[in-house]
């Protein structure tokens, strides 16, 4: 049992495997270095007592936005990245769509990529993704009561 989810995660033949490499690139490459600055005016700096830089929020945002428009492509002809079942391309989103849609109240990114928001909706509602961002909010509380 272990061993077909552990295969069907990173995939079950050199295409899947292809897939998922190509995914995770896109997020290393192209969604996680536009989404890091929004985490940084939107609560880096606001923690050291400063206020953001809202235009330059504002602009990566709208970077974001297009880099979304190609997930919502991708998004148009299957259920989820990397073909049509939960793979480590769509795990790896998690952290980093979550503090940026729930944590930052960027939620709005979403709300014209129709197919983009069904798949964060999918892979959020998923009871193991929620058991980890019910854990990751506790450690958050303890965190600042230190």
């Amino acid at each position: 049992m272990i061993d077909r989810a552990y295969t069907r995660l990173l995939g079950e033949n050199l295409e899947e495997r292809t897939h998922i490499d190509q995914w995770i690139n896109i997020e290393a490459i192209n969604f996680n270095p536009l989404v890091i600055p929004i985490v940084f005016h939107l609560f880096i700096i606001p923690k050291q007592g400063l206020a953001g830089n809202k235009a330059e929020t504002d602009a990566f945002a709208k970077r974001l936005s297009k880099v979304m428009n190609v997930y919502e492509k991708q998004l148009s002809k299957i259920k989820y990245l990397a073909r049509d079942h939960f793979k480590l391309a769509d795990l790896t989103h998690i952290p980093t769509m979550c503090v940026l849609v729930k944590g930052y109240g960027m939620g709005c990114i979403l709300d014209d990529k129709k197919c983009v928001k069904a798949w964060w909706e999918e892979i959020r509602a998923r009871p193991t993704v929620e058991k980890v961002l019910e854990l990751m909010s506790l450690v958050q509380l303890n965190i600042h009561h230190d």
